[in-house]
């Protein structure tokens, strides 16, 4: 059995340390068991679709090459990573990934997109951007809502939402 050099290794393949690129692997990971069939099948392909021109952008990426053109490769995976979170989000409403799988992906998605943010930052010279926001959720924020308003103490006299307070 034959031995192989890491270092040659990673100077063949310098995406595979690429923090972006792990998380993209653990995205394709997280959906590639879901079935999707009649009308959510094209949401799945286009997603997939989504994740390999990330996939193909970050290992052009890993190359040496000049500004503009890593330029352009970031921006266009960004585009795609909204691609994949659209795909994401469609494939939720039409009950073919569960409320976990759909938080998971859209935190990989955040950690991508992340860092192709940090790395046009990086390429301009401009300081390392504050991290972005989690995605939060509308039926999230209801469920929370929801929960809020089962737990809070009832008070008598409060009128109900819509009435004039001085009435």
């Amino acid at each position: 059995m034959k031995t192989c050099n890491r270092k040659a290794l990673e100077w063949l393949f310098p995406h595979h340390n690429d923090p972006a690129y792990q998380s993209l692997g653990d995205l394709e990971e997280l959906i590639a068991g879901f079935v999707a069939t009649g009308t959510t099948a094209p949401f799945k392909q286009r997603l997939q679709r989504a994740i390999a021109r990330i996939s193909e952008a970050l290992v052009e990426l890993a190359d040496d090459g000049g500004s503009a053109q890593r330029e352009g490769l970031l921006f266009k995976a960004l585009v795609d990573c909204r691609k994949a979170g659209n795909g994401v989000t469609f494939l939720y409403r039409a009950r073919v990934l569960p409320h976990e799988t759909r938080v998971r992906a859209f935190d990989l998605l955040s950690d991508i997109v992340q860092e192709l943010i940090n790395r046009v930052h990086a390429l301009r010279g401009l300081p390392r951007p504050m991290p972005l926001a989690r995605p939060t959720f509308a039926d999230d924020i209801g469920a929370a809502r929801s929960q809020a308003a089962d737990s809070a103490p009832q008070v008598a006299d409060r009128k109900p939402p819509g009435e004039p307070l001085d009435s």
